[in-house]
Parts: structure tokens; C-alpha cells; sequence
């Protein structure tokens, strides 16, 4: 079984953290069929960034 922490991110996960926002941001996207809308993307990506950490 694997063993799953749950916690307030810490400030060196902000770079893993913002490639996770990064990987879901373009596959829902892409999902939507909305993939060339790349400033949208790029936008959304920005604003996760500067909630987190």
C-alpha cells in the first residue's frame, strides 16, 4: 500500500507543483479541443501560479 501524505505544499514543491498545474491546464485544454487557444493557456497557468505557495 502506498503511503500518501497530505499537507500545505512548502516552498521547494513550488517548481513540482507548478509543472502539475502546467500538465493538467494543457490536457484539459486539449480535452476540450481548445489546445490552440495557447495565451488562454498560458494565462490559466499563470493564474495557479500566483494562488499557490
Amino acid at each position: 500500500m502506498c503511503n500518501v501524505e497530505i499537507r500545505r505544499p512548502r516552498l521547494d514543491d513550488a517548481e513540482e507543483l507548478h509543472q502539475f498545474f502546467r500538465n493538467v491546464i494543457v490536457d484539459t485544454f486539449a480535452k476540450e479541443n481548445l489546445s490552440d487557444l495557447l495565451d488562454d493557456i498560458e494565462m490559466e497557468i499563470e493564474a495557479k501560479k500566483s494562488l499557490s505557495i
